[in-house]
Parts: C-alpha cells; sequence; structure tokens
C-alpha cells in the first residue's frame, strides 16, 4: 500500500498551490472577447475545435483581425473582440495550410481587419513541411526573439496544434511542455 508523498519539495510545490480565500490571485487581462464573453486570457490554452471543413480558419481569421484592427467597430470579425494597446507580439503559425493558402489566410484577416499592411508586432509564420521537432524548435526561437523585439507576447494562435505532435495519443509526449 502506498504511504503518500514523503518528498518535501513537492509537498512544499502542493502548499504553494492550496486554495486560500484570503488570498485572490491577480484577475488575468482578458485578451479575446466573443460578443461580451471573455474566451482567453493569458496562461490558459483555449481550443477551437469542430468537424473538418465548418469555419475553424474563418474563426483564426476573425481573432487575428480583432486584434490587428485599429477600427473595431468598423469590421465584422463575428463577434471576436481584442485589443492590443501595448504592442505586445501577436505570433501566427499555420502548419497545415500550403505556402500559398497560408498567404490568402493571413491576407484575408488583413483585410477583415481594414489594415494594408502588418503591425511591426504581427508575425505569421507557415511551418509546413517542417518535421515536427523542426517546427516546434522554429516555434519556440520565434516566441524567445518576438519576446525580446516586442516586450513581451499578446497572442500565440496556432493553426493545426495537432502537427506539432508526432503522435496525438502518447501522453509523454503531448504533455511535454505541462511541467
Amino acid at each position: 500500500s502506498s504511504e503518500g508523498p514523503r518528498d518535501s519539495a513537492i509537498l512544499r510545490a502542493l502548499d504553494i498551490r492550496r486554495f486560500d480565500l484570503s488570498i485572490r490571485p491577480d484577475e488575468p487581462e482578458t485578451r479575446f472577447y466573443i460578443g461580451n464573453v471573455p474566451v482567453c486570457s493569458p496562461g490558459n490554452i483555449t481550443a477551437i475545435s469542430a468537424a473538418v471543413k465548418t469555419g475553424k480558419s474563418a474563426v483564426v481569421q476573425a481573432m487575428l483581425a480583432a486584434v490587428l484592427t485599429e477600427h473595431p467597430d468598423d469590421c465584422d470579425c463575428l463577434g471576436v473582440r481584442a485589443r492590443n494597446p501595448r504592442g505586445l507580439a501577436l505570433l501566427h503559425f499555420d502548419t497545415e495550410q500550403s505556402p500559398f493558402d497560408h498567404w490568402q489566410q493571413t491576407e484575408r484577416a488583413m483585410r477583415r481587419a481594414g489594415i494594408k499592411a502588418p503591425p511591426a508586432w504581427f508575425e505569421s509564420y507557415c511551418l509546413t513541411g517542417l518535421s515536427v521537432l523542426e517546427a516546434r524548435s522554429a516555434i519556440d526561437a520565434a516566441l524567445e526573439r518576438a519576446r525580446e523585439r516586442h516586450g513581451g507576447i499578446y497572442a500565440v494562435v496556432i493553426d493545426g496544434v495537432g502537427d506539432l505532435v508526432l503522435d496525438v495519443n502518447d501522453s509523454g509526449e503531448t504533455n511535454v511542455y505541462a511541467a
């Protein structure tokens, strides 16, 4: 029979994470809303999941456009709202589309936002053709560089996150960043 954890380091880590009604964490600044409902905030992962060809890419375009637009009331972002007043990096990675389709999707997001050129803090990359390990390394490098260039990260949008693992059923691989 198991007697429970004896490792004092893990017990200290556990104690730090114990709920304490008297210590309310700072509320994170919401990054994206759909209507008036907050859907994405720093430190959380938000997934868009639906059947093939049901409009997931259109939602991604709307999310990008909502951050990119200077005139949110003048564009249709499918109800998505976002503001990036500090000009933090907005990173977009496409792991599924061909370079042409990636270009079209990104250009469509810019048109939806009503802008003719992307702001310096917006970086979009087509990662198709890279191996899983190369694509993950590329994302890590882009995050580090964008953090330095723009003073932080506003949001990271990955279209096709399943393409960043060799086996989606391998919990060891899919949870590697959770530690």
